[in-house]
């Protein structure tokens, strides 16, 4: 009896027998799936990323501008009370030079109780020629301002407070406030002027400014810088950093009401972005490390999972 043909055997999936390795199709598969978990994981981490960076940055012209608001506040007051204050004191000077008498010797305590007094550096009073016919300076009695810029200024505009400087040697330590004078008739009848240390303007400014590394600057309405918290020398760029108008955040512009006073105050852009610069690195370097981490978790994850896989392979 002839002997029967043995019956075929069924060879394993896709085509390869035991213990030969799997077809690259077969391989790409993993590869594939591991690729494109690790780009899932990769944007979810940049898109938490990049919203704790734009929270940060926010955040960070926020506060600038809070900081550049409130200080504004502040030192809008203090230039408000000073301008009220030399209001007062030029007003009185002129009632007193309209009717001289022992009235004039009170003008210095009315300074003091104007808190006026220790920036205090002169009273003057002038006749329509400019003739000098009272100052708290004996030198300068008898003298003519006739000449100074902002004698002129005053006699073409009697109704308003004009600031100047009182003498280029005098010009860093000394601004002058002056308002006319006017006789019975409304007629000019000569100015009266106040020279102050521009501190006594915003006494508080130099303090307020170092403490928070802010710019302040006081300017006339006429544009005239009066007063700012540091000079050229200092290292720092002296040009303003904002326009009056549509000022950025960190610039505060602040007219002070009935005087002529502007306050400015600009936050150093890199001392304003500091705490965003310090979140960003933070948020960089956790991302690096969540990407790191993630992607070998995932990696040694699709390592045993495809151990695993082979390992059944050869079992059937």
């Amino acid at each position: 009896m002839p002997l029967s043909a043995p019956l075929p055997v069924d060879a394993p999936p896709g085509g390869a027998t035991g213990g030969e390795p799997a077809s690259p199709d077969a391989r790409s598969g993993p590869v594939r799936l591991f690729a494109a978990a690790a780009g899932v994981v990769t944007l979810a981490l940049l898109v938490v990323c990049a919203a704790l960076v734009t929270f940060s940055y926010e955040s960070a012209q926020r506060r600038a501008q809070d900081l550049t608001r409130g200080a504004a506040t502040a030192l809008t007051l203090d230039a408000g009370r000073a301008a009220r204050a030399i209001d007062v004191l030029l007003a009185d000077t002129a009632a007193q030079l309209a009717a001289p008498g022992p009235g004039l010797q009170n003008l210095l305590a009315l300074s003091e109780q104007l808190h006026l007094g220790p920036q205090l550096r002169g009273l003057m009073g002038t006749d329509a020629a400019g003739g000098v016919i009272y100052s708290t300076d004996p030198a300068a009695l008898g003298g003519n301002v006739a000449a100074a810029a902002w004698f002129a200024s005053v006699r073409a505009n009697p109704d308003r407070v004009v600031v100047g400087l009182p003498a280029p040697e005098d010009a860093a330590r000394s601004l002058l406030f002056a308002r006319a004078r006017l006789d019975a008739q409304g007629q000019f009848a000569g100015v009266v002027a106040v020279r102050l240390d521009p501190v006594a303007l915003m006494p508080g400014a130099a303090e307020l400014a170092e403490a928070f590394a802010l710019d302040v600057r006081l300017y006339a309405n006429g544009g005239m810088q009066l007063f700012g918290t540091f000079s050229p020398g200092e290292g720092r760029d002296p040009r303003w950093r904002g326009g009056l108008d549509g000022a950025p955040p960190g610039v505060q512009v602040d007219p002070v009401a009935d005087s002529p006073f502007t306050v400015a105050l600009s936050l150093p852009p890199d001392v304003a972005l500091a705490p965003f610069r310090r979140d960003a690195v933070i948020v960089g370097a956790g991302f690096g490390v969540a990407l790191a981490a993630s992607l070998t978790g995932l990696f040694l994850l699709f390592r045993q999972a495809e151990t695993l896989r082979r390992q059944g392979g050869r079992t059937l």
